[in-house]
């Protein structure tokens, strides 16, 4: 499952670069409810350069779809705060953003996050730089917040299936494969 690609420019992808290396000192070490190894900074600013191409991969389909006027959040916020994971709100429908490596296979939303999230949709999205250098954004698909909490929960120290990475802390846990991908569908609710 590709999705739907979204080119990012080179201003697009360097304000990103800039937004992560300036976040990287006021970033967790350890993620909500993670034991044990704890992210470098060379992880803390790949996670944050994904998701914020990821952002801005979302924005950019909502322009051409004539959902215009929204703007994305670049400011960097103090260590442990958060911005309950709204990426970008449409009529009053609260979208969170979530960026997957190219290869995964399945949405994993974290247990002890999900008190925290007031999202009400979440849209997936992965990186992916073609042969030419160019940088995209595929759109894999979108679920509810109610769906993916009506998931199996994988424990931490599990293995995610069919791979040897072993989760760090409980998730919940979708095939990338369940995920909507009839973006008419997202598009009509987010007019209304």
């Amino acid at each position: 499952m590709n999705g739907i690609p979204i080119y990012i420019n080179k201003f697009e992808y360097d304000s990103c670069v800039n937004f992560a290396v300036n976040s990287i000192g006021n970033q967790r070490e350890l993620s909500f409810g993670q034991k044990g190894e704890s992210r470098g900074e060379k992880e803390m600013y790949e996670n944050t350069l994904q998701g914020k191409l990821g952002e801005i991969a979302f924005k950019k389909f909502l322009d051409i779809s004539e959902l215009k006027g929204m703007s994305l959040d670049f400011e960097v916020y103090p260590k442990g705060q958060w911005d309950n994971g709204v990426d970008i709100c449409v009529n009053k429908i609260n979208i969170d953003v979530k960026s997957v490596k190219s290869i995964s296979k399945w949405f994993l939303l974290e247990v002890n996050k999900t008190e925290l999230i007031t999202s009400d949709v979440f849209v997936i999205t992965s990186l992916r730089y073609s042969d030419t250098g160019n940088t995209y954004i595929d759109l894999k698909g979108f679920t509810s917040k109610s769906k993916i909490l009506s998931q199996p929960v994988l424990k931490r120290g599990e293995c995610i299936p069919n791979t040897g990475c072993k989760l760090k802390t409980d998730n919940y846990s979708m095939p990338i494969s369940s995920l909507c991908s009839n973006w008419s569908l997202l598009l009509d609710k987010l007019s209304d």
